[in-house]
């Protein structure tokens, strides 16, 4: 038997408060890299002891770009696009890639009953990629998503034990960097941002019976 009750805001924004913490400890031991220029939008996933970590960037700038724009003359033109750069620690980089893109592809499927078999090719790149990371050049295993699959590319890199991936819903240029991140604070008042408005919609929407 489950038993629910109502949080009230003070209580609800005391847990984040814990949560809060627990990130900017881990955020001061744990390395993590960026989108340079562009704004957080939220906190993906994070695992407080170390291990897979991912946080979503928002392109400050709107345009139109071709579907596979490769020069810095693209790069400011990303029309809303959003980039989430994943982190793992100790992992292969192509194999973590792989895990994530059919996690995102079975969550894009969701409720359907067709089977589609794996493509024997689907693991080899179809480009190669060279971003900076916290200015060292490194280079990135590039997969162009089909249109039925969203339109999302992947590029998987390795710099020193950490295994990255770019997930990236417009073009991947090389005019993009990823920096290393070191003030904890934009993130979390963008987490807030997130939770807030989810919490707000909950308590608008009618119980279910």
């Amino acid at each position: 038997m489950t038993f629910h009750r109502f949080v009230d805001d003070d209580e609800f924004w005391q847990r984040v408060s814990v949560s809060d913490d627990a990130f900017r400890e881990s955020f001061a031991r744990l390395p993590m890299f960026g989108v340079a220029g562009w704004p957080a939008l939220q906190i993906g996933e994070w695992m407080f002891a170390g291990g897979h970590r991912s946080l979503v960037f928002t392109s400050p700038v709107r345009g139109d770009v071709s579907a596979h724009a490769t020069t810095q003359d693209h790069a400011a033109a990303t029309a809303g696009a959003t980039v989430t750069v994943h982190l793992d620690d100790h992992r292969d980089a192509r194999e973590f890639r792989t895990q994530l893109s059919r996690r995102a592809e079975a969550f894009t499927h969701r409720g359907h009953a067709s089977y589609e078999p794996v493509d024997p090719l689907a693991a080899v790149p179809d480009d190669l990629l060279t971003l900076l990371v916290d200015t060292t050049p490194v280079t990135f295993e590039t997969w162009y998503s089909h249109a039925d699959r969203g339109g999302v590319w992947w590029a998987s890199g390795t710099l020193g034990p950490h295994a990255i991936v770019v997930e990236s819903s417009g073009p991947l240029t090389e005019a993009l960097r990823l920096d290393r991140l070191h003030d904890p604070e934009p993130l979390v008042t963008a987490h807030h941002t997130v939770i807030g408005a989810a919490r707000a919609a909950a308590l608008a929407s009618p119980p279910s019976p």
